[in-house]
């Protein structure tokens, strides 16, 4: 096999970033800002419309062991080429929906479509093309989407007040379609495809039948599984309340403006804290790494919690702290399973870990939204964020006092 070479190791990189900007980044993180205008528009609440990102995730959830099926069994390039187009159809349907039946279908081809090039290719492409810097090149992928995020939620919010949403969800499409349908004609799902071998394959140690995981055909169902789930349902219950920000900002009574600045800078503590926990991976280890993040987590939710008591100064300091619970969902919890579950179980694992978090999104995203449509005030949502919060820190401490036998030796 071919071995001094990696330039396709990090053209593979490069695609990922793309599936990660666009899933994440555009189609995830820049969704809160059409939120009030599409509901201004179709003459409904803010829960319905949240409702349609809600059913999105949960096909998404559902969705999400099928494609780690067919991983093994599709060529990858079909695989992600035809789930990217029907996001596209998808998208395009959303833009020119006349009424809430068409956009709650138009969710349900959503959510099967970006489940296609989302976090379960893209973990499963840089776990099987990097043996060494796995966690520096996860953090740079999913740094992607923060910076997508970043970048496009003040530019959407400009364009919606001169185009309106529906022209600017086109937009949003056309630049996805640009940044993921190429390379999506790029990828092989391992380097034996390409007669070449993992990026330091040679410098790395034997893998170990601990590391590896349980035989085929032992349960997956152990505690520490359980343990995981439960860490991905935390943190999906915290960031279920991400998308609303620029609405609480709103209602709060400042402006649209400072709304979408909010939502950035949560984007820009996003791409930063993604990188650095990359990086911590490598030289501290997992565990202790998001036991850092959590605390700075559970600071940026309660500063959310008293924006109203000190506006000038929490408007940049509660995004910077809650933007970091994305770099634990998308970077840590797959370096975690890694850990903690081993190699041969990491794709179905991690899959159905996946599942359970996309679930709880998608539940706390629209029941977020009906709470507010219900009482007024987002005070109940920020409450269950708080308490998912330290549940996250909670757990990680328990992961810490080795309580459970990890796939590391």
């Amino acid at each position: 096999m071919k071995q001094t070479k990696y330039g396709y190791h990090w053209l593979i990189v490069i695609v990922c970033c793309g599936f990660s900007a666009a899933t994440l980044g555009l189609i995830s993180n820049s969704n809160g800002v059409f939120f009030k205008p599409m509901a201004d528009s179709l003459g409904v609440g803010i829960g319905s419309i949240t409702l349609f990102v809600t059913i999105a995730n949960l096909v998404q959830a559902v969705t999400c062991p099928l494609v780690a099926w067919l991983l093994n069994k599709w060529d990858i390039r079909v695989l992600c080429s035809s789930f990217i187009l029907l996001t596209l159809l998808a998208l395009t349907l959303i833009a020119f929906t006349p009424n809430l039946y068409i956009l709650y279908i138009s969710a349900v081809m959503l959510g099967v479509g970006i489940t296609g090039f989302c976090v379960i290719p893209i973990n499963v492409l840089l776990n099987n093309w990097f043996k060494e810097k796995l966690g520096l090149v996860v953090g740079i992928t999913f740094s992607f989407s923060g910076i997508a995020g970043a970048i496009f939620n003040p530019i959407f919010n400009n364009l919606i007040e001169v185009w309106g949403w529906r022209y600017t969800y086109l937009f949003m499409m056309i630049i996805i379609a640009i940044i993921s349908l190429p390379g999506a004609l790029l990828i092989r799902n391992k380097p034996s495809d390409l007669n070449l071998k993992p990026y330091g394959d040679a410098k790395t140690a034997p893998i170990t039948e601990k590391e590896k995981g349980a035989p085929s055909g032992h349960s997956l169902v152990t505690p520490i599984f359980i343990i995981l789930i439960l860490f991905g349902v935390l943190l999906n219950g915290i960031i279920g309340f991400g998308s609303h920000v620029p609405t609480y900002a709103v209602v709060l009574g400042l402006s649209s403006a400072v709304g979408a600045s909010m939502m950035s800078l949560s984007m820009v503590s996003n791409v930063i804290s993604k990188l650095i926990l990359g990086y911590l991976n490598d030289h501290l280890g997992i565990i202790k790494s998001l036991l850092i993040y959590a605390v700075f987590v559970i600071l940026g939710v309660l500063g959310l919690n008293y924006l109203s008591l000190a506006p000038n100064i929490l408007q940049y300091l509660a995004p910077l702290g809650f933007g970091m619970v994305y770099a634990i969902s998308t970077v840590g919890i797959p370096l975690l399973t890694k850990k903690l579950i081993g190699e041969k179980n990491f794709s179905i694992s991690y899959s159905y870990i996946n599942t359970f978090a996309m679930i709880v999104n998608a539940v706390m995203l629209s029941l977020n939204g009906f709470l507010y449509d219900l009482t007024g005030t987002y005070a109940l949502s920020l409450i269950i964020a708080l308490t998912c919060a330290i549940g996250v820190f909670t757990i990680l401490v328990i992961i810490s006092k080795k309580k459970f036998k990890t796939a590391e030796v």
